[in-house]
Parts: C-alpha cells; structure tokens; sequence
C-alpha cells in the first residue's frame, strides 16, 4: 500500500511537471516558435479546434510566424483567432497563407511576461498543494483501516512531503529558466 501511495504521487507530480513545461512553450522569446500560436482555438467548420488541427506552422526567420490552412477559405477565421488572441499581434495574409510578424520584445513586455510567468507557476503549485492533500488523504485512510502502521504513516508523510518540496523546486527552476530566457532575448 505505501508503495501505491507514493508511485501514485511520482505519476500526478510528473504530469504537472510536464504540463508546466508544455504551457510554458506558449510564452515567447525573441526567437518565434509554432508553440506561441498552436493552441490557438480557431472557430471553423461550426466548431473550436486549436490552431495546429487546421493548418501547418512554420517559422520564416527571423522573426515570422507562417500559417498555412490545409483549406484556405477559413483564412479569415485563422486571422480573426490570431488578431484576438493575447499575443497582440496583426496577421497579415496573401490568399495561401497568413504571416504574422513578432516585434522585439520591450522591457515592458518582458516585465509583464514574467509577471505572467510568476502567476503561471503559482497556479502549478496550488496544484500541488492539492495532490500533496490527495495523498495524505489515502495514508490517512490507508491508516484508519488498518492497512499501515503508525510507523508507515509518519514515514509516508515525510517521504510526501520530501517529494513535494522537490517538485517545487522543480517548478522554481523551470521558471527561472524561462525567466532568464525571456529577459535575454
């Protein structure tokens, strides 16, 4: 049982771990990335899809985004999703594909992104916090019922708490990396 409590815990922190890691992709860098504008929901058809369901993205260096539609009559919808989305850029297209250009980031913008950044990781650890709950719960329960003994319980809610801390040391570094990457860019 201690060991289901534990393996349980690894498997939900690696998942956020990683999506954290996916979410960040989204923010930008001096350097364009298809990640910026993939999930962007584009209204066509009669329903959402993310941006990389509709079309191919490539990057035009030095600093352009293209998309290209594998139907070009919703090249309107694909302009009016970007046009709205909070990146605050202006697509611009020639009929086959739509191009969008992404200034240089001013000081401001990248305050504001780390801001964001900072409020993102936040929202991680809250979740954290809630599978760290999660598991002691089941020790707790684990427990009630017998099925470990005080020992493992007091075991077990260090060892929680151990990998716990790391995760959030995990989510910190990531971060500042990020960090880092958008100031230097």
């Amino acid at each position: 049982m201690p060991e289901l409590i534990i393996k349980k815990l690894e498997t939900n922190i690696q998942e956020l771990v990683h999506s954290f890691e996916e979410d960040l992709k989204a923010f930008r860098t001096a350097r364009p990335s298809p990640a910026l504008i993939e999930n962007i929901i584009v209204e066509a058809y009669g329903s959402a899809s993310p941006l990389k369901h509709l079309a191919s993205i490539s990057i035009q260096p030095p600093n352009a985004l293209v998309v290209e539609p594998w139907d070009k009559t919703i090249i309107p919808a694909i302009i009016k999703a970007l046009g709205s989305s909070p990146l605050g850029v202006n697509p611009q297209s020639d009929g086959i594909s739509v191009k969008i250009y992404l200034p240089p980031l001013t000081h401001e913008r990248k305050q504001e992104l780390i801001k964001f950044l900072s409020s993102k990781k936040e929202e991680y650890r809250i979740k954290v916090r809630q599978i760290r709950e999660d598991s002691l719960e089941m020790v707790k329960n684990a427990f009630d019922k017998k099925e470990i003994s005080e020992d493992d319980k007091f075991r077990l809610k260090e060892e929680i708490q151990k990998r716990i801390d790391s995760s959030n040391k995990n989510l910190d570094e990531i971060e500042k990396k990020k960090a880092d990457e958008i100031m230097n860019s």
